[in-house]
């Protein structure tokens, strides 16, 4: 199965590179890589070593438009985000927390050169 809107970090495991390699999937759980460097970014992903972490925004069906946001007091604001956190807690988690920080990531991904295609299946490492 695909998950949609996942973000993803890869992380390289070489100590001092200061490079970003991330991306987004889409409807079909597929994304585009970007690395970026300073002003550099360009799509796909240099070769090494990386750990991957996985993060996805829970939508509840109570997000605002920016319009809506902007009408809504100090007061009226705080009691909505609650509302919000209050919901994404209820939602059953689709990442499991482990793969949602480099620091309790185990699992590493080895990119080659001219690799065009990389395929992380998530229920190999729950």
């Amino acid at each position: 199965m695909a998950i949609d809107n996942v973000n993803f970090l890869l992380i390289p495991e070489v100590s001092g590179v200061s490079w970003v390699v991330a991306g987004q999937t889409g409807s079909s759980g597929e994304g585009t890589v970007l690395t970026s460097l300073g002003t550099y970014s360009g799509k796909g992903c240099p070769e090494g070593k990386f750990k991957v972490v996985l993060n996805r925004s829970q939508l509840t069906g109570l997000e605002l438009t920016e319009e809506e946001s902007r009408k809504l007091s100090q007061e009226e604001s705080d009691a909505h985000a609650a509302k919000v956190a209050e919901a994404r807690r209820k939602q059953p988690k689709i990442i499991p927390a482990a793969f949602m920080s480099s620091a309790s990531q185990p699992v590493t991904i080895d990119v080659a050169k001219d690799t065009e295609k990389i395929v992380f299946e998530l229920s190999k490492h729950r």
